[in-house]
């Protein structure tokens, strides 16, 4: 049974859904602050936070329910029944852009920049969702003799790793560089794609002492994921740092 952290008239509200709910508040009420940069008004900042939402949660659900195929049956019922099973971030992320895809053609605005507005509200929110981990008793680690282990009720009284915690420190150091070098993004998308390149690493090494689905040897999904998406990002980051060099140089030829 998942923890209930209190009840409203009989209605219990739990913690995951409680800290997920947070999540997408804080991440409007920031993209609201900076929004004003971007010449968002409130309306288009709360549309975005709806879009981006729901595309999120949808893809979570997907992305989680893909990686169930072939040891649970899958259902119309089993998406919707979100108390069994749980939320793929990767699914999110990719749903989440979708939504911004939609968005950003709705009101004809740049997609890059759009993902760059609420790139600081990605690592952020899934710190505060880390939390509800931790609450919920899932996303567990390895048993550990580490003193900062601790056991997870939810599966055993073993003693585990926090991988909860290493995540929600990891992520909220990304938000701290990501927030820092907002100001100073070379070319639209960049906040994106290196909050993409950075999350993948610490991903990475967290599933070290994380339990969870492996693909191949000791390589787990999570990873492979990771490694593909740390390589396009730093690979689309490099390529666009090099082209803008080069064209700095060139006009400073033309210009002696």
């Amino acid at each position: 049974m998942r923890p209930v952290l209190f009840c409203i008239k009989g209605i219990p509200i739990y913690s995951y859904g409680t800290t997920l709910a947070l999540a997408f508040i804080v991440g409007f009420f920031f993209t609201l602050k900076e929004g004003k940069r971007y010449k968002l008004s409130i309306d288009a900042v709360l549309d975005l936070t709806i879009v981006v939402s729901i595309g999120a949660l949808i893809g979570a659900r997907i992305g989680y329910l893909f990686l169930e195929i072939g040891t649970r049956n899958i259902s119309l019922w089993t998406f919707f029944n979100t108390r069994e099973g749980g939320l793929s971030f990767h699914g999110g992320l990719i749903g989440g852009f979708l939504g911004g895809i939609l968005f950003c053609r709705l009101y004809k605005r740049s997609l890059w920049e759009i993902a760059d507005l609420v790139t600081p509200c990605i690592p952020l929110g899934y710190s505060i969702v880390r939390i509800g981990c931790l609450l919920n008793g899932c996303c567990y680690g390895y048993p550990s003799k580490a003193p900062w282990a601790f056991a997870c009720s939810s599966v055993d009284n073993l003693h585990r790793h926090p991988t909860q915690l290493y995540s929600f420190v990891l992520s909220f150091l990304l938000f701290l560089i990501i927030w820092k070098v907002r100001n100073s993004r070379p070319f639209d998308g960049y906040l994106f794609l290196l909050y993409i390149g950075l999350y993948s690493i610490t991903r990475f090494f967290v599933e070290f002492f994380r339990e969870s689905q492996l693909l191949f040897g000791w390589m787990k999904v999570a990873q492979f994921a990771s490694v593909i998406l740390s390589m396009i990002s730093f690979g689309y980051i490099g390529l666009r740092l090099y082209k803008l060099k080069r064209e700095q140089s060139e006009k400073g030829d033309v210009g002696f």
